[in-house]
């Protein structure tokens, strides 16, 4: 950072944006007495058609349609996060079929339906679901 060696403890905390405050505030409490300092956490979720398995709810059910009440929880993670002195770094997208990701955008541009995903996928449903994101 600015220049600096920025060294720092991390962790994935995707879920976040969903959590109760209740739930949140004790989390990051719990981060901070940690020392962790980085947060690695998902800004959106979109929505895949059954049966693919994917988080719930979703931030972005239908294509710019987006749930408020996921996004305020957003907002309160992120204020609750630098409240703590704490870095996120916001996952935007990605090809992962439990967070929607490419594959909800490429769905909802063509209207094909996406290889099924479910829990314990073999290789090759892996391997068809990157081709079709």
């Amino acid at each position: 950072r600015s220049g600096r060696p920025y060294r720092f403890v991390g962790a994935n905390f995707w879920y976040g944006l969903l959590l109760d405050a209740g739930r949140l505030e004790r989390e990051l409490d719990r981060l901070a007495a940690l020392s962790v300092t980085n947060l690695r956490v998902l800004g959106a979720i979109e929505e895949l058609p059954p049966p693919s398995a994917h988080a719930q709810p979703a931030v972005q059910p239908r294509p710019g349609e987006f749930d408020e009440a996921i996004l305020a929880g957003l907002d309160r993670l992120l204020c609750g996060a630098r409240d703590r002195g704490m870095t996120v770094v916001l996952v935007l997208n990605n090809m992962w079929q439990w967070s929607g990701g490419f594959a909800s955008y490429v769905h909802w541009a063509t209207g094909e339906a996406p290889p099924p995903m479910r829990s314990g996928a073999s290789d090759e449903e892996w391997q068809a679901h990157q081709a079709y994101a």
